[in-house]
């Protein structure tokens, strides 16, 4: 420790992880850091800013403080529960649109002639609606853990927003690619643009992170893109791709907004 430092002792990676950026953000350098005797995650800044820190810290704490986030020991990630309600409102929608009279599916799908012609709200209806029960438990059952991870990283409210908007451009990528007639619909875009804000995360804070969990994120998040992508022949690639992409472009740039407000 340097001469004239303090340091403030977190409860897991996580958390110093958001404690850091907390501190980048109000223009407090600090330097990350795991003791070697116990293992516990410290982040050291020059005494002068100890006060600032301090306070920062604890706004950030009162402000965040929530039953839903919980830790995910073997990730190092955050995991918010508050993900399950929109795939909640996922299932209660496509229930309704299979006992309801009003065809949904066809009044929300993402048809190219469509759109084309000004129906643009497609782009984003269609990321709401599923062609059958398989299709929606597959997104379903991936996106909780893709979104609720990306919701741990980046709060509940821009992690969604973010996801539906990285879903939709995966759409208008699928549009601009398809020449012929081409409908499509399905969360997929939005699960792929939520693992996108998890590499744009992982991508900006890399330097911090231990190469066992990195290793071991990759791990888990390419078998869940094997299921994702692997057992569905109908699926929209080109949207899945493009929802990652974007998502990944878009956790990137709220991370940097996030480092210089």
């Amino acid at each position: 420790m340097q001469s004239g430092a303090t340091v403030f002792e977190s409860r897991s990676q996580a958390q110093a992880l958001d404690w850091s950026l907390v501190l980048i953000s109000q223009g407090i350098e600090s330097l990350l850091a795991q003791r070697e005797d116990d293992g516990a995650w410290t982040l050291e800044v020059a005494a002068h800013d100890w006060q600032r820190a301090s306070e920062s810290i604890a706004a950030y704490e009162r402000e965040n403080a929530t039953v839903w986030r919980q830790e995910l020991k073997w990730s190092g990630l955050l995991f918010d529960a508050r993900a399950v309600f929109w795939f909640a409102a996922l299932v209660l929608l496509h229930w309704f649109s299979a006992t309801s009279r009003t065809n949904l599916e066809t009044l929300g799908v993402m048809d190219r002639s469509a759109v084309m012609h000004g129906e643009w709200w497609r782009i984003i209806t269609a990321t709401t609606l599923h062609g059958d029960v398989a299709h929606l438990a597959s997104n379903v059952v991936i996106g909780i853990v893709f979104l609720g991870l990306a919701m741990g990283c980046f709060g509940a409210g821009v992690a969604l927003l973010l996801s539906l908007l990285g879903g939709a451009l995966g759409n208008v990528a699928s549009l601009l690619l398809h020449n012929d007639p081409f409908r499509s619909l399905g969360a997929s875009g939005v699960v792929m643009a939520s693992l996108g804000l998890l590499a744009a995360h992982s991508l900006v804070l890399a330097r911090h992170e231990r190469r066992t969990m990195l290793i071991g994120r990759g791990v888990i998040a390419g078998c869940l893109l094997v299921v994702l992508l692997g057992f569905s022949p109908k699926s929209d690639a080109i949207a899945h791709v493009g929802g990652f992409i974007a998502g990944t472009v878009l956790g990137w740039m709220a991370l940097r907004f996030r480092s210089f407000c």
